[in-house]
């Protein structure tokens, strides 16, 4: 007869081990026995915002824990319904000790600095702040906080978005060492900062007033972005009187129509700027014919020896058959913003030899890529993770690696893009991380095939929760790229149950209050924009009569005809 007993190998644990081994391998950990030390160096790598949403109502020890600590808070794309949250569960005495404060009035968050500060007034919490960001302003507001700003006694970094440089008066800020800010040619103020050390200065908007460009003299490492005819003189001329200067990084997209000079700009480095060692650079130029010949003429006055001993090498992209559009730019390429002019990466050329191709990307700092022309030879560094945003502008530009974008969140297409339904539904397909589309309402129109494709409509539904039907490089809007009272209800018939952010031009008002608030609602924010023509404009009047606006938790701001909600409550 078999002995039925179970058998105990001496090479394995008995059964009372297994049993208490097994047991052991699935007892969870509880948070609340870690130590505090790991508590805490766990909690310094994650914003602050979210620890004190997620761990303040969890217990007393953590909430004394978290206020205690906590001082690094990031509230650009956090939602009104969860910065209320914060504000309920956050100690106002603990604001006493933050050092890190960045908020932000972009399409997901408009309005959002005004009710920061009327539950955080900066009169009582500025004092300790050393790094503040303030971006994406509405004109309307900078006017009453930029005065402020000398309240921020402790700042040692800023950063401010949109400001035209006729807003900002005086500033005393002595102890400011490094400024980021997107402006205007207009910044006689900066000379009240002369300890800044680092300067970031993005000219975008185009003022009418008169331009100044006057740096700190105390700068060591400046970078300058800019857009505007002429500007290039401007900057260059602007430069000269900056001996301390260790670093610069300029990109120059105005097209200009003579050709980058290195020589000219060697000799202004060599005899204003002496302590220069990083110099890089994007220019944009226009050509009516341009020769292999022109190409490396330009390319030899990158080459002389001054600019080997800083390591400088350049980079020019052409197009064997788009006239008149050049680029010339240094390697690894200094900016997150790369716009594709040429047909193959194989015809660029440059200055690098196989000495210097041990670099593993030169493109790694691009998140943003805009695709101008058909290129069928891309560099793979330009298909990594780090572009998350891609932009494509004109017609007949699809190439085969542009269906292998797998990494991209934002997707924008111009109106000029010419492309079939297919090809846009296997774009979209191949994009499982994309969440926002930024596209006009008529362009749409024709990429869904009349909004009948339903594989499109089924992509589109699942994955955008960020929707502008705005956009438009030119900023050129026709009225057929305004929505009317019918055409909107195809976008809620796609867009409605999941997107939560909305920018679009509509013909009627009515359709925020009788469609679009009504139906869409899981939206955080929305942005519109009024037809100019249209009589009945946005006021705050009719919004505050209006029931679905006094049901729904949220606030909203009007400036001409753009009108912005956040909202908390949907």
């Amino acid at each position: 007869m078999t002995d039925k007993r179970q058998y105990t190998s001496p090479y394995t644990p008995s059964n009372k081990k297994v049993s208490c081994l097994k047991r052991s391998k699935h007892e969870p950990t509880v948070m609340e026995d870690l130590p505090t030390e790991l508590l805490l160096e766990t909690f310094s790598y994650l914003n602050s915002v979210d620890v004190i949403y997620c761990f303040t109502p969890l217990n007393q020890r953590f909430r004394i824990l978290v206020h205690a600590h906590q001082n690094k808070f990031d509230f650009k794309s956090v939602s009104k319904a969860k910065m209320k949250r914060f504000i309920h569960e956050h100690n106002r005495l603990a604001a006493l000790q933050w050092k890190i404060l960045r908020l932000s009035d972009d399409e997901h968050t408009p309005g959002q600095i005004a009710f920061f500060f009327e539950q955080f007034p900066y009169q009582q919490h500025t004092s300790q702040l050393k790094f503040l960001s303030l971006i994406h302003m509405k004109p309307n507001y900078a006017q009453r906080l930029l005065p402020q700003l000398e309240i921020f006694t402790s700042l040692v970094s800023l950063t401010l978005g949109n400001i035209c440089g006729k807003q900002i008066g005086t500033l005393n800020l002595p102890l400011l060492r490094s400024l980021t800010i997107t402006s205007c040619k207009y910044n006689k103020w900066i000379q009240s900062l002369q300890q800044l050390k680092n300067l970031d200065y993005n000219i975008k908007l185009d003022c009418v007033h008169e331009h100044s460009l006057i740096w700190p003299t105390t700068l060591e490492h400046l970078k300058i972005y800019f857009t505007q005819w002429q500007a290039s003189e401007h900057v260059y001329a602007s430069l000269q009187y900056l001996a301390q200067l260790k670093s610069l990084a300029i990109y120059d997209n105005s097209w200009a129509k003579s050709y980058p000079n290195g020589n000219r700009w060697q000799n202004l480095i060599e005899s204003s700027l002496p302590l220069l060692t990083k110099f890089q650079f994007c220019f944009k130029f226009w050509y009516d014919t341009l020769s292999l010949t022109d190409i490396n003429q330009i390319l030899s006055t990158f080459t002389t020896l001054f600019y080997q001993k800083k390591r400088c090498f350049v980079q020019c992209d052409t197009h064997s058959n788009q006239f008149h559009e050049a680029v010339l730019y240094s390697l690894p390429f200094a900016f997150d913003q790369f716009e594709l002019h040429t047909d193959s990466f194989a015809r660029s050329k440059t200055t690098l030899n196989d000495i210097h191709l041990t670099h593993k990307n030169f493109f790694r700092k691009v998140e943003t890529l805009i695709v101008n022309v058909k290129c069928d030879d891309v560099n793979s560094n330009l298909q990594n993770d780090h572009v998350q945003h891609l932009v494509l502008t004109r017609s007949d530009i699809l190439a085969d690696w542009l269906f292998s974008m797998v990494y991209v969140r934002q997707l924008s297409l111009c109106n000029q893009i010419d492309m079939l339904s297919k090809d846009f539904f296997h774009l979209i397909k191949n994009m499982p991380c994309l969440d926002s589309l930024n596209t006009s309402f008529t362009k749409l129109t024709n990429l869904t095939d009349e909004w009948k494709s339903k594989l499109i409509r089924d992509q589109l539904s699942a994955k955008v929760r960020s929707l502008n039907l705005s956009f438009d490089q030119n900023r050129s809007y026709s009225t057929l790229h305004y929505v009317g009272s019918h055409e909107i209800l195809s976008i809620l018939d796609v867009f409605a149950e999941k997107c939560e952010h909305l920018t679009i031009l509509i013909s009627s008002k009515n359709i925020i209050t009788d469609s679009i608030l009504p139906t869409m609602r899981k939206l955080q924010s929305l942005t519109v924009y009024l037809k100019t023509d249209d009589q009945s404009i946005i006021t705050h009047d009719w919004l505050t009569k209006q029931d679905i606006v006094k049901d729904l938790d949220c606030s909203f701001t009007i400036n001409n005809d753009e009108c912005t909600f956040w909202i908390s409550n949907q």
